[in-house]
């Protein structure tokens, strides 16, 4: 039984690589159970929070010369260069979604997207390094765009900086109380620091900004759980069930409700 929970408190700590699915209408779990958290798994929810809504295929096609050579003399924003690395890097060319990047950086150094998207990039690939190196210039660029602070967060805990990943999504909320993404990686730290009250409260936060989003009923079942709120625990166990498009987590949640039935079954066993 020990073994389990501690499994399943690992399950819910990785879930926080959800960071930026705040920002997409359909928030999922993405990963498998005990496996190390992989931003690659969301990395369309990632990149849409910053590409414009038109379509990348027209501007890369804007670039294109009388014989499909690219002009070197086109001119284009940082918006456009941005949606033609997020292109390159949707259709599996990263190091040329990289080298985009580099050279639009060169050209507008001061541009706070370009460097979160090189960011996440370089994030997806493993460099994390990078990754925080480019998102600590956002910020000092930007420093109120709350879903910058969300993403250095995560990047603080996989270095192991849990008080600053705390201080960051704490920011990020002062900046913006309605973006579940930084409540839900809030209350993923806070339950691994066993501060289930906190986690709690973030995660019914979370459920009261959007109330159709899965991955905070599974939080927050499980700290229920670990409140002894069985009930509670179980109605949100059902829910995310529900609601979950992924069947390999509802598999899990079903094991995971198949559990704690038998659990309190047996704890009811022994008091009589």
């Amino acid at each position: 039984m020990i073994n389990e929970l501690i499994k399943f408190k690992s399950m819910l700590v990785s879930l926080s690589v959800l960071l930026l699915m705040a920002c997409s209408d359909n928030i999922e779990l993405v990963e498998k159970p005990i496996a190390d958290p992989k931003i690659e798994h969301i990395k369309e929810n990632i990149l849409s929070v910053i590409a414009p809504s038109t379509n990348s295929s027209k501007i890369v096609d804007s670039l294109k010369g009388p014989h499909d050579a690219y002009n070197p003399h086109s001119q284009l924003t940082p918006e456009q260069l941005v949606k033609v690395a997020l292109q390159h890097h949707q259709e599996g060319r990263p190091t040329e979604a990289i080298d985009t990047l580099d050279d639009a950086i060169k050209q507008y150094p001061d541009d706070s997207q370009l460097l979160f998207v090189r960011s996440q990039i370089s994030g997806i690939l493993g460099n994390t390094t990078a990754a925080l190196r480019d998102v600590e210039q956002a910020i000092t660029l930007s420093p109120d765009v709350a879903v910058y602070h969300v993403n250095r967060a995560q990047l603080y805990r996989k270095f192991g900086r849990y008080e600053e990943a705390l201080s960051d999504l704490d920011k990020a909320i002062s900046l913006d109380q309605n973006l579940l993404a930084a409540y839900f990686n809030r209350g993923a730290l806070r339950y691994n620091d066993n501060d289930l009250e906190g986690a709690l409260k973030d995660f019914n936060e979370c459920i009261a900004i959007n109330p159709h989003a899965s991955a905070p009923y599974f939080n927050r079942a499980t700290v229920l759980s670990e409140l002894k709120r069985m009930e509670d625990a179980l109605a949100d166990i059902d829910r995310f069930m529900q609601i979950s498009d992924s069947q390999d987590w509802k598999e899990i949640a079903q094991q995971m409700k198949d559990q704690w039935q038998s659990t309190d079954t047996h704890s009811q066993e022994i008091k009589g």
